[in-house]
């Protein structure tokens, strides 16, 4: 099962966790994706006095309605109290344009954490 850029749209996330656990089958596979809060792009954002990309104060115009903000640590540690074992972990290239996109993609791979879009692939035990 894939979920896209979903959970952090969801009110109660514990009761979606819960129905995909319910209607996969032991072993089954979740792929999980949503926005990093603590990437690297957030982080300079938040020294320059901005509100990142993904923090919403309002809705309507051009927000996509974000109520939910995850790192690494705290999705693995939901899925985890959820019976889902994480098996591997990626990120989206951190996005400061094309002339900075090589560096960029440098320091994703050196510090993963920083990337933009938290990827989780985890199975249902």
């Amino acid at each position: 099962m894939v979920a896209g850029e979903i959970i952090e749209h969801l009110y109660d996330v514990n009761t979606f966790l819960k129905e995909v656990g319910r209607i996969l089958k032991p072993n089954g596979q979740l792929i999980i994706t949503t926005p990093n809060l603590v990437s690297l792009g957030s982080r300079l954002t938040l020294l320059l006095g901005k509100i990142p990309w993904m923090i919403e104060n309002e809705l309507g115009g051009k927000n996509s309605g974000h109520i939910r903000y995850f790192t690494f640590d705290v999705l693995e540690n939901l899925l985890k109290r959820h019976n889902f074992q994480v098996v591997a972990k990626n990120v989206d290239i951190v996005h400061l344009g094309h002339r900075l996109y090589s560096s960029a993609d440098y320091i994703t791979k050196t510090f993963p954490t920083l990337g933009r879009i938290i990827i989780i692939s985890a199975i249902k035990r």
